[in-house]
């Protein structure tokens, strides 16, 4: 059994699990030879539903699916091989995290999510041009790397256009809340139905939520086919095309080159300015009355010892002179001895 430690083909030694899913196990891996980490899926086989041979050459058309592509928003695949009874898949790791654990975490803006969504349909007009359908496009299959770098994994239920379909039309391999309706209704499918799934994964970023999702898988295919697309808390341009690309008919559906154009521009719309906090105004204090200063007292007596020494009329004018500091004044006359004291007043 795989576990942390165990060394796949004398070469893979594995450190820690990725992600686990029904269609196997994604493992950090450390390549020996080469000496770089290497993300190293284990496709898991079932006894049940599709057969052993089926599920083996479903392995096998995932690893051609990958390395018909070369672009760089598509997983890279180094190897492909079968030990112990499980096909593996050796691939480009990218250190990141998933979009889906984006989501949780914080709220996206529309610029964001344009920018790194032009880069996930960068990677499927690739594929698409290389003949491969994804058929599985979702939150948790989109890789965001510290970087910056956005990454399209997990070609699992991928098709090659023109090869006859594995899977018995009695099973619908994929995730429901995210497959178009022509898929559901078993239709005709083209690139239109990778484009619907982006469309869903747009807004899963913007809202925070999966438009189709409901309590059990039939009431969500239900809801897919048949229920109109939620308003959104958030309304801004990203929503109008999200609307055109969620569209139940294929034909009507938003075309990747025009969904390429609208996410450029909404890429390039410069930020909200933030708003510089306000400084408060400063209001002066108010003051309150002070009462006025007390004359120190050796300096009244100064003053008068000089107005006593004074003539009456020279005297007068210097109280005269001391009417603006009433205070000062009457000081002045309290030293003044009692004889003179009563020549002058003050009023």
């Amino acid at each position: 059994m795989a576990g942390p430690g165990r060394v796949i083909r004398d070469r893979y030694e594995l450190r820690s699990q990725l992600g686990r899913g029904g269609m196997g196990t994604v493992w950090l891996a450390k390549d020996r030879m080469l000496g770089r980490l290497v993300a190293l899926k284990e496709i898991a086989l079932t006894p049940y539903g599709e057969g052993l041979a089926v599920q083996r050459v479903r392995a096998m058309r995932e690893a051609r699916s990958l390395a018909r592509i070369r672009h760089p928003a598509i997983a890279e695949i180094y190897d492909v091989f079968e030990e112990g009874g499980s096909p593996w898949i050796v691939m480009v790791y990218v250190e990141g995290g998933s979009l889906d654990d984006l989501i949780g975490r914080r709220t996206l803006s529309e610029r964001e999510i344009a920018a790194l969504g032009r880069d996930v349909l960068a990677g499927l007009t690739a594929a698409h041009a290389a003949h491969v359908l994804h058929r599985d496009v979702k939150p948790a299959n989109i890789v965001v790397g510290r970087d910056g770098k956005v990454v399209l994994v997990d070609f699992g239920i991928a098709q090659i256009v023109g090869e006859s379909g594995l899977t018995s039309h009695s099973i619908l391999l994929g995730t429901s809340e995210f497959m178009a309706p022509e898929r559901i209704e078993g239709r005709a499918v083209g690139p239109a139905a990778d484009l619907w799934s982006l469309g869903v994964t747009f807004f899963c970023a913007l809202e925070g939520y999966s438009p189709f999702r409901r309590d059990n898988a039939y009431a969500t295919v239900h809801a897919v086919c048949n229920d109109d697309l939620p308003q959104p808390r958030r309304r801004g341009p990203l929503y109008d095309v999200i609307a055109g690309l969620l569209r139940k008919d294929p034909a009507h559906r938003m075309g990747a080159a025009e969904l390429d154009r609208r996410l450029a521009a909404i890429a390039a719309t410069p930020p909200p300015e933030r708003k510089r906090p306000e400084r408060p105004v400063e209001r002066p204090r108010s003051r309150s009355p002070q009462p006025p200063p007390v004359p120190h007292t050796a300096s009244l007596r100064s003053a008068a010892a000089a107005l006593a020494a004074m003539a009456p009329g020279a005297a007068g004018q210097a109280l005269d002179a001391m009417a603006g500091d009433p205070s000062r004044a009457a000081g002045v006359l309290a030293l003044l001895p009692s004889g003179q004291a009563g020549r002058w007043s003050v009023t």
